[in-house]
């Protein structure tokens, strides 16, 4: 659920809200989504080539971490609750993007022989989290 109850989903490769009058929006203009966050007034959107940042008023779609020959897979994404995200990278890593205060970004490999793939992330306070994996879950915590 997000804000005023919306509920938020993926469907048919679009991200979608329902209202709780059943009212329903898609968003296409965006890439394959993996995982969504609503956080306040836009949605986190880790995909299959990136980070898409939805601007729930406008319907607008920022777009990060996409280049063109370099895909960066966002399959667990969630927000800090102070502006930023964590998210996790099918190659084992884990980020923590800090837009609100220091700014930077946090990165960390879980495992480089042999990377775990991330199924979801929880965010304890905004430094820290829990990442669940495959392997089992793992605590970190921003420096």
């Amino acid at each position: 659920m997000g804000k005023d109850n919306v509920l938020w989903a993926i469907s048919g490769g679009a991200v979608v809200s329902i209202s709780p009058d059943l009212e329903q929006r898609s968003y296409l203009r965006m890439h394959r989504p993996l995982d969504i966050w609503p956080d306040g007034e836009i949605v986190w959107v880790g995909t299959e080539n990136g980070i898409d940042i939805l601007d729930i008023a406008s319907g607008s779609v920022l777009d990060l971490l996409r280049t063109a020959d370099n895909r960066v897979r966002v399959q667990a994404i969630a927000a800090d609750g102070a502006g930023g995200c964590w998210l996790g990278t099918e190659t084992g890593r884990v980020i923590h993007l800090d837009t609100a205060r220091d700014g930077g970004a946090f990165v960390i490999t879980l495992d480089r022989a042999n990377p775990p793939e991330i199924l979801e992330i929880r965010p304890v306070g905004t430094k820290s989290a829990w990442v669940m994996t495959d392997q089992g879950p793992f605590a970190l915590r921003r420096q």
